[in-house]
């Protein structure tokens, strides 16, 4: 709840609307991972908006935030901010009400953590005969992802591939110096 929560600490430098009102901080120590944070719930029962800061008190880095989301399946005013977090960094939170002086009341704040991409494995087959008329050779390599992203591409040497889940596997064509 914001509720006799005051705005004189509004960090209004990094507001979505430029002047938040009363609110509430919440701290978080980053882990690399993806984080969304959001007050999209049935609990929610005024406007809010989410602050995202980096830094300490003296010094914050504004990482981002939103005022309405209008995902919430229960109110276009509620709001979802999702940054990638530094590991080591600490985050702080800001949930207020979207505008100084506006309405307070109660909020479910939820943050959940998508882990951060990696590659947990690569595996090459064997090479193709090299070809004499444009002396290449072929290659498969399988890459796994610990956690597979959802969009992008792979690089492999030169050569990029649209990410299609894990493992994924793709043919390099390449020269016999190893090159594309």
């Amino acid at each position: 709840t914001n509720i006799g929560a005051t705005d004189d600490v509004s960090p209004d430098f990094c507001a979505e609307v430029g002047n938040s009102g009363a609110g509430v901080w919440y701290t978080t120590m980053g882990d690399g991972s993806t984080v969304t944070l959001s007050t999209c719930s049935p609990n929610t029962d005024f406007d809010t908006e989410i602050t995202v800061m980096s830094g300490d008190c003296n010094n914050l880095v504004c990482v981002g935030s939103n005022d309405d989301d209008f995902n919430c399946p229960n109110n276009t005013l509620q709001s979802t901010f999702t940054f990638t977090s530094q590991v080591g960094e600490t985050y702080l939170i800001y949930v207020a009400s979207y505008f100084s002086g506006q309405t307070e009341g109660n909020f479910d704040l939820s943050m959940t953590c998508a882990p951060p991409c990696a590659i947990s494995g690569i595996t090459a087959g064997t090479p193709s005969a090299c070809s004499p008329n444009d002396n290449t050779y072929t290659v498969e390599v399988t890459v796994t992802y610990s956690s597979a992203p959802t969009t992008g591409t792979l690089d492999i040497n030169g050569q990029s591939f649209a990410i299609t889940g894990s493992p994924q596997t793709e043919t390099l064509t390449l020269g016999s110096n190893g090159n594309d």
